[in-house]
């Protein structure tokens, strides 16, 4: 299958935007996307809506009945500290390890440029679209939600970057990393979130984003500034800030069943960001680093656990998540009769400027997504009596939004990890589409006879509905704690709510649509 499609329909998702609601008409059949297999509902589909609705709006009870204690302040979840183990420890903790898979890393980045630069510049026969946009893109994403930000154990640029330091060192003599630069606080992910904007324009509008040669180019250009940044500005504090993906997966991690902690606070005193929450310091790599063994913690945890604590929101961070909803959103919507019917009504003006109608496309895309959020979300704190919380009512839940981006992932993209992904067994043995076989797999043929268009329909309409329960239930936690009375928390969860069941139909009726690869 790999080798008939282009690279758009390998990344091209179907999720939902709020607009759907606008539309009546609902199609019989979907189309299992990724292999082409069409799929006709046995029921209608809006009882298939309805039926997502009334999940949500009882996960909404749920949480009213068993998540409704009176009582503020953020409260601590149930974990289970994977160091107690001692022989367990030893391998979590080996910096040898960490080497060897950041060694792995950058001989993939490598690989990656290589292949890009100077290999066969047809799609399907090389490495770098279908490493970089499957196996990294979707695959490492889906990892991230279901285990634990691996990104930062395998970050390629980490390991360059603490190689040149170690290089310096020697020449030098000079042991610590010094920067002259500050970035400044004020800044937040701003930085990042500039960078991710682009990467999203490349993804999904960019008419280069399959060629090899401009994936080669990107990256080349990426490694400059994210490795000159961490020896300009210091590793941790451009990671936290600058580096687009660094902030992207740290998010999604946030879903995952595995945490970094340290019990000593002492160190977050001399950390170079606002790492605290009030559930103690989490995830701060930083901290982790240069605190002793005792004091650190990787814990297992509920799934979504680590969304429930309530933090200061960095400048930029709630349009980085939004963006990260609105643009995967906005990526299924692209490849629907109804953009297309859309654009053909539009072409006399973008005739010539198809990348332009695609770029007013996205920045609606956001501003749609945006305006609902805080229009719900200013009506939310109406509801609540106006709560005492420092920060905006908004951000403290912007990440009831995550769940839902990572089902909208996970939903459509589960498809092209299992058929178009097992292009990378044959692409291992000729990288660079020479007509080699280095380890015998050169001739392996794409099977997708066990992935049914119905199992398919289905898994995409429980992950969907499981990841707006998740964001029901989360917005109602984060209520009592930020309000401490069950009235008000409830109240305050009804805009909330209603803006869940408006997602919910809008992406389920998004993903029913016949598209085509």
């Amino acid at each position: 299958m790999f080798n008939r499609v282009t690279l758009r329909g390998i990344k091209n998702a179907s999720f939902g935007i709020p607009i759907a609601l606008l539309l009546t008409l609902f199609p019989s059949t979907v189309l299992a996307h990724g292999f082409g297999e069409r799929y006709a509902l046995p029921v209608p589909l809006w009882l298939y809506l309805y039926g997502a609705s009334v999940a949500v709006i009882l996960s909404f009870a749920i949480a009213a009945l068993f998540f409704s204690r009176n009582e503020s302040g953020s409260r601590d979840y149930p974990r289970y500290n994977l160091l107690r183990h001692v022989w367990l420890g030893h391998i979590l903790l080996n910096t040898k390890i960490s080497r060897l898979l950041r060694s792995i890393s950058i001989f993939i980045l490598i690989l990656i440029i290589a292949a890009g630069l100077f290999g066969s510049q047809r799609v399907a026969d090389n490495f770098a679209p279908a490493f970089v946009w499957i196996i990294w893109w979707v695959g490492l994403g889906m990892l991230v939600i279901s285990i634990g930000n691996i990104w930062h154990l395998v970050n390629p640029w980490i390991g360059i970057h603490d190689g040149m330091i170690w290089l310096i060192s020697r020449v030098t003599g000079e042991q610590n990393e010094k920067t002259e630069r500050a970035l400044p606080v004020t800044f937040g992910v701003l930085p990042a979130l500039s960078v991710f904007i682009v990467f999203v324009w490349i993804e999904l509008i960019y008419e280069g984003s399959p060629v090899p040669r401009q994936i080669a180019l990107l990256t080349t250009a990426y490694s400059m500034y994210t490795v000159g940044g961490m020896l300009l500005f210091g590793k941790n504090v451009w990671l936290d800030r600058a580096d687009a993906f660094s902030v992207y997966f740290k998010i999604l991690s946030r879903l995952s069943i595995i945490e970094f902690r340290i019990n000593e606070m002492s160190y977050c005193l001399e950390c170079s960001n606002e790492c605290q929450t009030k559930n103690g310091c989490i995830d701060c790599y930083e901290c982790f680093s240069n605190c002793d063994d005792f004091s650190k913690e990787i814990n297992l945890r509920l799934p979504a656990s680590g969304l429930t604590a309530i933090q200061t929101v960095q400048p930029g961070e709630l349009l980085f998540v939004l963006l990260m909803l609105a643009s995967v959103s906005f990526d299924g919507f692209l490849i629907t009769p109804l953009w297309m019917e859309f654009y053909v009504g539009q072409r006399d003006i973008f005739v010539e400027n198809f990348m332009v109608f695609q770029t007013l496309g996205l920045a609606g895309a956001l501003a749609l997504f945006g305006g609902l959020f805080f229009f719900f979300m200013k009506i939310s704190r109406f509801l609540s009596g106006h709560s005492p919380y420092n920060n905006s009512w908004a951000s403290a839940f912007i990440y009831t939004l995550v769940p839902i981006a990572a089902a909208y992932n996970i939903a459509h993209y589960f498809t092209f990890i299992l058929v178009p992904g097992q292009r990378i067994i044959s692409l291992i043995s000729d990288p660079f589409g020479f007509g080699l076989n280095l380890f015998g797999t050169a001739s392996y043929q794409i099977n997708d006879s066990f992935l049914q268009a119905s199992i398919v329909w289905y898994t995409q309409v429980f992950m969907i509905i499981i990841g707006h329960v998740l964001a029901v239930i989360i917005a109602h936690v984060v209520a009592v704690q930020i309000l401490g009375d069950r009235r008000r928390a409830m109240l305050s969860q009804f805009p909330i709510l209603v803006l869940m069941v408006i997602y919910t139909i809008s992406s389920l009726w998004i993903i029913a649509q016949d598209t085509t690869v």
